[in-house]
């Protein structure tokens, strides 16, 4: 299965959330920063554990950290709205419509929730229009065009219907034809409509065929690349790679990054970033002495992804404190500069290198 924008293997309709300060894909929530002495005492079961080192060193630098909790959380259209699963943005609350969609080699995974009396029964009939959806005559529910106005003012309207599906709840969900929903609005998936705005909403009409309800939701069109990532740089860390990168020039606004390990000679994925939205990551759970190719992809908002810059690096495995430390990436200096945290920090890792080698 292929690794998504997020780094993840997932089904449409979910994604995985980043911690504050990257874009949200639905809501997010994440632990906050734990002192060092609390996780080492929360840790320390773990450490006395038969279980292998790997895994124990692995548990003691997390807690350490404090890293935020990444979430798996699902994604719903709110009442009246129609939404991307895969490139929905909800702090600006607008979905977006990327190369391979409107080429037609994806699908644009549209969900909607219509508020009406009755959703056990009807059709659902899906438009996409190059103008604001409006409300209909004698009522506040507000529809998308159904059909080209070449004659309305100020702007010609351009609309059609892409799709229709047949009512099972309020919430329902369809892969739609992005070279439909292109076509439809007329929009070509070249650099001159990029950033071009559209609206895509699913019309509810009950068995008389009758329309009586509705959800609407404004798309993006956003087919162009970000720059590929340059300088990659992959520094050896014990079962680990220390990761950097610059970023490039021209292109698409990078909204995030993905980086990925894969040993030399395979095309099996060995680790993920996830999304990164810094110049640097560190992936671990790596094999010591295996030489790794490491990839790093930037990614529009809409999900389009750039070339890759790649570099090759091999972990190496550390039975002295100090480098070992150092490898996983410590900065504490030692002595007076060393905070209660960095000493705590330091603590763990003499721990684990003591296990280490008693086992031998």
């Amino acid at each position: 299965m292929p690794i998504w924008q997020d780094g993840a293997v997932r089904r449409p309709g979910f994604a995985i959330l980043a911690p504050a300060g990257a874009r949200a894909h639905g809501r997010a929530r994440a632990t906050g920063r734990t002192e060092g002495e609390t996780a080492v005492a929360r840790l320390a079961p773990a450490l006395h554990n038969p279980a292998d080192m790997t895994r124990r060193r692995a548990l003691l630098l997390l807690g350490l950290a404090g890293l935020p909790a990444v979430v798996l959380a699902a994604i719903s259209a709110g009442a009246g709205q129609v939404l991307e699963t895969t490139n929905f943005d909800a702090v600006n609350a607008v979905s977006y419509v990327n190369a391979a969609q409107c080429a037609g080699t994806e699908p644009v995974h549209l969900e909607w929730n219509v508020q009406a009396g009755s959703t056990t029964t009807g059709t659902y009939k899906i438009y996409a229009s190059n103008q604001q959806p409006t409300a209909a005559t004698g009522t506040t529910t507000v529809f998308c065009a159904e059909q080209d106005v070449p004659n309305a003012t100020p702007t010609p309207v351009v609309a059609n219907q892409v799709d229709s599906a047949t009512v099972s709840s309020a919430v329902q969900d369809k892969d739609v034809s992005g070279a439909t929903i292109a076509s439809a609005v007329q929009y070509g998936c070249d650099a001159a409509n990029e950033g071009k705005a559209l609206w895509i909403c699913s019309h509810l009409f009950n068995d008389s065929g009758t329309r009586i309800a509705a959800a609407t939701g404004k798309f993006l069109f956003q087919v162009t690349a970000p720059p590929a990532p340059v300088g990659v740089r992959a520094s050896a860390g014990d079962s680990a790679l220390q990761v950097n990168w610059t970023a490039g020039t021209d292109g698409a606004t990078v909204d995030h990054y993905v980086v990925t390990a894969t040993p030399v000679g395979s095309t099996t994925v060995a680790a993920s970033s996830g999304r990164i939205t810094g110049t640097s990551t560190r992936l671990r759970g790596l094999v010591n002495g295996t030489e790794y190719t490491v990839s790093v992809v930037a990614f529009s908002k809409g999900g389009n992804p750039s070339a890759a810059g790649t570099a090759t690096g091999t972990p190496v495995q550390v039975e002295d404190f100090w480098s070992w430390y150092k490898l996983q990436g410590g900065t504490e200096q030692g002595g007076c500069a060393s905070g209660s945290g960095g000493l705590a920090a330091l603590a763990g890792v003499a721990a684990l290198l003591v296990l280490r080698r008693r086992r031998k």
